[in-house]
């Protein structure tokens, strides 16, 4: 996998739990 890549998912994960949070829906991905 490509640094690239890894940065893309961690990013998509930071988003997705933040999106989660704001929602009061705590989701485990």
């Amino acid at each position: 996998m490509t640094q690239e890549m890894e940065s893309r998912m961690a990013l998509k994960d930071l988003v997705d739990r933040y999106v989660a949070e704001s929602d009061g829906n705590i989701k485990g991905v």
